[in-house]
C-alpha cells in the first residue's frame, strides 16, 4: 500500500518546476516536515554547502496564503540556493525520512 504524501511533500513536484526553470535542475531539492527554525518565517531553506542539495522548510502559515504568495515564497527560497551568501548553509547532508 503506497503511503499518500503529506501536505508538505505535495508541494515537491511544483518546487521541481520552479527549481527546473531557475536553472536548478541539477539540485535535488526536498521538503522537510520540519517548520522554519526562525518562527516568524514563511519558509526557509538549508542548502548543503559543496553538493547541489538543499531542503525547505515550510511554516503551517504558507499553506494559507494567496496561490501568488506562495509561488514567491519557493521562488525565494530557491533563489537561496543560486546565491549561497543569503543563507547559512549546513555542512552536512540532511537525513532524510522519505525517499
Amino acid at each position: 500500500m503506497k503511503k499518500e504524501p503529506t501536505r508538505r511533500q505535495q508541494w515537491l513536484p511544483y518546487v521541481r518546476l520552479i527549481a527546473d526553470k531557475i536553472a536548478l535542475k541539477d539540485w535535488t531539492v526536498q521538503i522537510s516536515e520540519s517548520q522554519p527554525a526562525d518562527r516568524g518565517a514563511m519558509a526557509s531553506v538549508n542548502p548543503c554547502e559543496g553538493r547541489k542539495w538543499g531542503t525547505i522548510f515550510l511554516a503551517d502559515g504558507h499553506f494559507g496564503e494567496s496561490r501568488e504568495e506562495q509561488r514567491h515564497t519557493i521562488v525565494h527560497e530557491l533563489l537561496h540556493c543560486t546565491w549561497p551568501p543569503t543563507c547559512t548553509p549546513s555542512r552536512k547532508r540532511p537525513k532524510t525520512t522519505q525517499r
